[in-house]
């Protein structure tokens, strides 16, 4: 490995947890929180969960219920 490759890979490797947010999205965030907390509690496990290389969660609706303390199909409204 050269040695632009190796600080390449030791960036993606610090940066790997790290989550950005814009402004709108931090708004957007507070109304749900304010409106429908229970939405705001499974988007934030989803966000913490998921892939860092992808972007995605693969979990099933037993999982993110029982994670989150709320029935599954509680979370198949919400996922709709």
């Amino acid at each position: 490995m050269n040695m632009r490759a190796k600080i390449e890979q030791d960036d993606e490797d610090r940066n790997r947890d790290f989550t950005q947010v814009y402004p709108l999205g931090w708004k957007r965030l507070r109304w749900l929180m304010e409106v429908k907390p229970t939405a705001a509690q499974l988007y934030s496990f989803i966000a913490e969960n998921m892939d860092a290389d992808g972007g995605a969660l693969v979990a099933s609706q037993e999982v993110l219920a029982e994670a989150c303390g709320i029935s599954e199909i509680t979370v198949r409204r919400l996922t709709k």
